[in-house]
């Protein structure tokens, strides 16, 4: 023990001289209990950590609930895994409980694992396969003996790589004894995005791929969010070929599941709460029933925590639903909602969301709810990344961690990538733009206004400036050109007036854009570019700021100047100034003016023209601005 040992000195010890390994710990246990030890018992879809689980009212979910027991009971199926993806709150978690119970009522059920972000045990991948292959043991007797043994052999089983688990305690004895197994079994993972290393959820993946090729009399159905690293696991050659997809979207009539959903919580909630409710009937309304099931967009997240907000014993049920659709004055919005919020705030603060992330989340949002998503933009993420002068990719890569949330095209995928960026759930803008629920992750509008306002400034002045050809790579899009000329005004006046937006509006040329307007414009949508700009001169002459004062004056007077050359271009100035009385005090027709002014056709070209971007051609009159400049004599002058 001590050999060419010398010069010290050891008393009152006992010494042990052991060869291989030590493993104290385990000694005397077999191998179903040394997998005891290691096993998340909060993952099993009977755990007690889960009780009472999430699952489907017994008259939801029936068509894709029998679509999966379908895929499951047949033995002849050629995609060994089922994939259910939907957003967060859809209700995956409660089908993934309904058919865990459902198999283990017929001895189908191989083993659950249900990930959970916070759960301490179920939130990484150290667990899964030994929590696997202790239920294999369990669930299929003939496999334990083989389980057992693989463990005896090697007691550190456990602690040893996935690949090396996933082999020795789940493919290797389901091999040697697939001949017992008389009925397809099926593995069901639920929450897999809520593991908590990316690789981790990737190598799972591949494993299973992998495994599905050997032809096994096992399947594994996995629910989890659509993530990118689960997709493109997924997506893999190895795992696709043996994968089929299940989207938990309108195909399903979720809103007819949610009418159900909400029509027995509410019956519930009604006998509960009889001792104050005796007089109501007929609760809620039908009219009520429909706008609860709009607002919850497809996700039943929604719906539960509308009821759960309801069923509150310190409240009159009716009090608390008026709350929630407006009716009544909430005592405090941000408890209404709070299991949704927490949800929401959980996603965002991954640390995969940065600053950039929710700057592209503002815009995204302003968009949104301005309405200004264009049906006939050909490629939405392209002219999204144009307009906020960020790299191609940029978009997906930024929202990479919220796929959850919202509908983010896959750029690889021809024919959803030209799709706009949408959220799942309406309640998510909601949350985004109320700081008392979103807090830290409150989306500032008029911060995200005032980015898109420069974004089109900046736009609009590379175009304007001398030299510009479109169809450069890096140049500005004609779609970006369209966008930014009509809405500039609009993200302006929304805008929060800080000094980067300030400086850039002072250098801005407004006249320029009011000459360019009728080119640019799409003919469907146009504007009146001296409207809109008499909103901006509007936005800066209420600010009291001296700078936006100094603004307003410097783009008065350029206008100023532009009308009176305008105006100096016109054929026939002798007729003029009874056109422009005419126009300050009504409007006429072009036909009509001819023969008010007594011209003739040729005549009529070379008085219109030059104001075609200050008077409507098809009916002219002025606006605001135009009217405000003729009727002053110290600006007009002689004109009028």
């Amino acid at each position: 023990m001590f050999a060419s040992a010398s010069g010290f000195l050891v008393q009152h010890s006992t010494f042990n001289e052991v060869h291989g390994d030590l493993n104290q710990g385990t000694r005397g246990l077999s191998g179903l209990q040394i997998l005891d030890r290691v096993v998340a018992a909060g993952a099993m879809h009977d755990s007690a950590e889960r009780f009472p689980p999430p699952k489907c009212h017994p008259r939801t979910r029936l068509a894709i609930v029998n679509d999966i027991l379908g895929w499951v009971k047949d033995p002849n199926h050629r995609s060994k895994i089922l994939w259910l993806n939907g957003p967060a709150g859809a209700g995956k978690s409660a089908i993934a409980q309904t058919i865990s119970e459902l198999c283990a009522e017929d001895d189908i059920l191989a083993a659950s694992f249900f990930f959970s972000r916070t759960a301490h045990g179920r939130n990484h991948a150290k667990q899964f396969f030994t929590t696997i292959a202790y239920q294999l043991a369990v669930n299929i007797p003939s496999l334990r003996p083989i389980i057992e043994e693989a463990v005896d052999v090697n007691p550190l089983l456990p602690t040893k790589s996935m690949d090396l688990q996933f082999s020795k305690l789940i493919i290797e004895p389901i091999q040697t004894n697939q001949e017992t197994i008389s009925l397809p079994k099926v593995i069901i993972i639920d929450g897999l995005d809520e593991c908590r290393e990316q690789d981790d959820q990737t190598r799972i993946l591949q494993l299973i791929g992998q495994a599905c090729e050997q032809r096994l009399p096992i399947c594994f159905f996995i629910a989890s969010r659509p993530e990118p690293t689960i997709r493109d696991a997924l997506d893999s050659p190895v795992v696709r070929r043996s994968s089929r997809c299940l989207v938990l979207d309108d195909s399903f009539h979720p809103d007819d599941d949610i009418k159900i959903f909400l029509q027995s919580g509410f019956s519930d909630i009604l006998e509960k709460h009889r001792r104050t409710m005796q007089s109501v009937r007929c609760w809620p309304s039908e009219a009520d029933l429909r706008t609860l099931v709009f607002r919850s967009s497809g996700q039943f997240i929604y719906a539960a925590t509308v009821l759960k907000f309801v069923d509150d014993r310190r409240y009159r049920p009716t009090d608390r639903l008026n709350v929630i659709l407006g009716t009544s004055p909430a005592p405090n919005s941000s408890t209404a909602f709070a299991d949704l919020d927490a949800l929401y705030s959980q996603i965002l603060s991954s640390p995969s969301n940065t600053p950039e992330t929710f700057r592209i989340l503002g815009a995204l949002m302003v968009i949104h709810m301005e309405d200004l998503f264009n049906e006939f933009l050909e490629h939405f993420s392209t002219f999204f990344e144009d307009l906020l002068f960020i790299q191609r990719g940029d978009l997906y890569l930024a929202l990479s961690g919220l796929h959850s949330l919202l509908q983010v095209p896959d750029p690889l995928d021809p024919e959803t990538a030209p799709a706009p960026v949408l959220p799942f759930h309406r309640s998510f803008t909601d949350y985004l733009v109320d700081h008392l629920r979103s807090k830290e992750f409150c989306i500032d509008l008029g911060t995200s206004h005032a980015d898109l306002t420069r974004c089109c400034l900046r736009a609009l002045t590379e175009v304007y400036r001398e030299g510009f050809k479109f169809g450069v790579e890096g140049s500005i899009s004609g779609e970006v050109l369209v966008y930014a000329t009509r809405t500039w005004c609009l993200h302006c006046i929304n805008a929060n007036p800080d000094r980067e937006l300030m400086n850039d509006l002072e250098a801005f040329s407004v006249v320029q854009w009011v000459e360019r307007c009728p080119g640019i414009q799409d003919p469907d949508e146009e504007i009146e570019p001296l409207v809109e700009l008499a909103k901006v001169l509007e936005w800066l002459s209420s600010n009291p700021s001296s700078v936006t004062q100094r603004i307003f004056q410097t783009h008065s007077t350029s206008l100023d100047a532009y009308f009176m050359e305008s105006l100096a271009k016109c054929a026939r100035q002798d007729k003029l100034p009874l056109l422009l009385a005419v126009l300050v005090f009504s409007s006429i027709s072009p036909y009509d003016a001819r023969f008010f002014l007594e011209l003739s056709a040729e005549d009529m070209p070379g008085i219109l023209n030059p104001l075609i971007s200050i008077v409507s051609s098809d009916y002219l009159h002025c606006d605001s601005l135009f009217r405000a400049f003729l009727v002053d004599p110290a600006r007009a002058r002689s004109y009028l």
